[in-house]
């Protein structure tokens, strides 16, 4: 029986979409990025992050938010001071690793070699500049992950994945084995498992997905709005410990920080946090934002 939630948020910017670049298909402009210099922060980003900070600061103290980053994102100043503000605003951040590039490397085929180089060095800048908010946690950009990139991650010391999107539909982001069929995505489950990695799969519903772009989506928006309502509203968020627990059952959530931009005043539909919550915090009740409005 699931009895918590987990959270996370994805860093990505407007040229990260697979439409852009990192993509051998659905990039128009730079498929193959990997050699690509860091590319500047847009303006849309800077203003997404600061509503993601007031809308945190509105959460309760037990919560944790874990941001997944591309790790060329700390090239740019003003992506430093944007992850900073949020880590020094409360305590609760951690950061995770969300590629070096944001390569969506299961399309591109085994490429070992590759992955393994943007890995360590996405883990050697996020750490150098997350300190004692890292963490060895691992979302594949774009949800793309084949069953190929599973050792590697535990080469490189990584405790959880969190790409996994169950959906069938989207099966086809697993990659493709030496026989040309698609992997699947319990082929990624059983690699996971072997390599004694913790998996926290994205939450679906009726075979549906209910994160990320879904959020958006017309009739999804609001199938993912109900499900987030009904799955949990009586759960607690999760801390590090209940995470990295393979036998505590884990609703897992994402969006991306972009969203924060798309309409004035949205925020995620996470269970409303009752003001009791925060007596003695300082925070106006008018401040207090009600996580179900869209």
């Amino acid at each position: 029986m699931t009895s918590r939630y987990w959270f996370s948020v994805d860093s990505d910017d407007l040229h990260h979409h697979p439409s852009i670049s990192g993509h051998p298909t659905r990039s128009k402009i730079t498929p193959w990025c990997l050699d690509l210099d860091p590319r500047p922060m847009s303006n849309t980003l800077i203003h997404s992050f600061n509503s993601l900070q007031k809308w945190w600061q509105t959460r309760g103290d037990e919560e944790i938010l874990t941001i997944f980053v591309v790790a060329e994102q700390f090239e740019g100043p003003f992506f430093v001071d944007a992850i900073r503000s949020i880590q020094h605003s409360r305590p609760g951040l951690r950061i995770g690793i969300h590629g070096l590039k944001h390569i969506c490397w299961s399309a591109w085929g085994n490429r070992s070699e590759e992955f393994n180089y943007a890995l360590s060095e996405s883990i050697r800048i996020i750490q150098t500049f997350s300190g004692a908010a890292f963490r060895p946690w691992f979302r594949a950009p774009g949800g793309y992950i084949a069953p190929w990139m599973i050792p590697i991650l535990k080469s490189q010391g990584i405790t959880l994945d969190s790409s996994i999107n169950p959906v069938w539909l989207l099966r086809k982001k697993t990659g493709k084995n030496e026989n040309k069929r698609i992997n699947g995505w319990q082929k990624v489950r059983n690699e996971i498992i072997h390599n004694g990695i913790i998996e926290r799969e994205w939450l679906v519903k009726r075979g549906l997905p209910t994160n990320g772009p879904a959020l958006h989506i017309p009739f999804l928006r609001h199938h993912s709005k109900w499900t987030w309502k009904r799955e949990l509203s009586n759960l607690q968020c999760s801390n590090d410990q209940e995470l990295l627990d393979p036998t505590i059952s884990m609703a897992s959530i994402y969006w991306h920080v972009l969203d924060h931009s798309r309409q004035v005043g949205w925020t995620p539909p996470l269970p409303q946090i009752q003001a009791s919550l925060f007596e003695g915090s300082g925070i106006p009740n008018s401040v207090l934002v009600d996580s179900n409005n869209e």
